[in-house]
């Protein structure tokens, strides 16, 4: 029976090796990674009283390229290294093996330790928390990941197995998805609200927009899902608190809502949309709105043509910016605001006309003057020309003296302004 059993034994073994020959692969080596997986997966586990990160909001640092030794990039077998500027002793790498890991550089040494092997398919390191986050890819049906939660001193504090994905937002909070729905993790990586909102979105620590589709409506909640605030679709939260309050939209009416007393004020805008980050990406979150005061739709006007007219030639009205507690940044005095840096914005004065072309695809502007002013509404191209353009290298403005402004049609990018028959005049950039 046991000559029978060996024989056995044997006979699979050797099939097996033939099997991963034929393939390509290693079985010795995969057999070996396997076992590091679940050493390092399972190794480090120990209970904390506290909490197992502590979140600095303060922090923005962006990814830059790390340079390693010759002989850390041999050890390793690394063929792709990055860290983070202010956080250049936290290194993520990609091996030849095309798995990931981490190093942290000891200064008391001067030596790189390794902080998670290269057995992984994605690492990750948040400088707000000093944490690694190493991840596994399961194939399985349900689509699970299994994420490992390393600190900088090597110690894995937490793994987690139930979720497709895991992320922090800007703020700390710890965002996780399963099954097309959304939740949280608190501090000790907890399951602090389910998976159960369509999105869910965080505005500031412990503080959420989730859309409830069944009920078509979108809340703000608090990390106990105790409802603050409400409104139908298509309203709308938007996403920045400023001074503890932040802009509503209820229908066609905006508001501002405080986040401690609960109080609603009105505001009397007709639109209010945000700003955006167009280049700084470490200004977030913004926190301020351009707004639109005697709004007119025109879009009827031009039903007849076959281009399809951009906001330039359908919406009148006056524009200005408010900070996110209502404060007035930029009076509602012009014409036109189109947003061309992060704090730079292309105005114009003068009521403008458009003349269409169909068969040119082609649209004549004539009227309004354009100019450029910053977030304190100090002039930085005096506001005369006929268009003006920015450009980043070198930094600074194109604007256009004289000639006539005419728009291109084009049905997938959409309408471009070009400007013919005109005079460049250059203009530096000023913060």
């Amino acid at each position: 029976m046991k000559e029978v059993l060996y024989s056995t034994i044997a006979g699979i073994a050797f099939t097996l090796i033939i099997v991963f020959s034929m393939i390509g692969a290693n079985l010795f080596a995969k057999i070996l990674l396997f076992f590091k997986r679940k050493k390092v997966v399972l190794s480090g586990q120990k209970k904390f009283s506290g909490p197992l990160h502590i979140f600095d909001e303060s922090i923005q640092s962006e990814e830059i390229k790390a340079i390693l030794p010759s002989e850390v990039l041999k050890k390793y077998s690394i063929v792709y290294e990055h860290s983070y500027k202010r956080f250049e002793d936290s290194i993520i790498f990609k091996s030849s093996n095309e798995k990931w890991g981490a190093l942290q550089f000891d200064p008391s040494t001067k030596k790189y330790r390794l902080i998670a092997e290269a057995i992984y398919d994605s690492t990750v390191f948040y400088p707000q928390n000093l944490l690694f986050e190493a991840v596994f890819f399961n194939k399985s049906f349900s689509g699970n990941t299994t994420r490992v939660f390393i600190n900088n001193e090597g110690r894995i504090i937490k793994k987690i197995t139930n979720y497709e994905y895991t992320r922090f937002d800007v703020f700390g909070n710890l965002i996780t998805f399963k099954n097309h729905k959304y939740g949280l993790l608190n501090q000790h990586f907890e399951e602090q609200i389910p998976c159960k909102y369509w999105r869910l979105t965080g505005i500031k620590k412990d503080l959420f927009i989730v859309t409830d589709n069944v009920k078509q409506q979108y809340l703000l909640i608090n990390e106990k899902e105790e409802i603050l605030y409400t409104t139908s679709f298509p309203g709308k939260i938007f996403e920045s608190v400023c001074k503890e309050k932040l802009i509503v939209q209820e229908k066609n009416l905006y508001y501002l809502f405080d986040i401690i007393t609960y109080e609603k004020t009105q505001l009397k805008y007709d639109l209010i949309y945000p700003i955006s980050r167009l280049y700084d990406f470490t200004k977030w979150p913004v926190t301020r709105y351009v707004t639109v005061t005697h709004l007119i739709d025109t879009s009827e006007d031009y039903d007849e043509y076959a281009i399809e007219p951009d906001t330039l030639m359908t919406r009148q009205g006056k524009y200005g910016i408010i900070y996110g507690d209502g404060e007035v940044c930029i009076p509602n005095v012009y014409d036109k605001m189109i947003q061309i840096h992060d704090d730079h914005f292309k105005v114009a004065l003068g009521e403008f006309s458009f003349e269409i072309d169909d068969e040119k695809e082609e649209i004549i502007s004539t009227g309004g003057k354009w100019g450029v002013v910053n977030i304190k509404n100090e002039i930085i191209v005096p506001i005369q020309y006929t268009n003006i353009y920015f450009h980043k290298y070198p930094l600074g403005y194109t604007a256009y003296e004289g000639g006539i402004s005419i728009g291109y049609h084009d049905f997938n990018e959409g309408i471009y302004w070009g400007v013919k028959d005109s005079k460049a005049v250059e203009f530096d950039f000023k913060e």
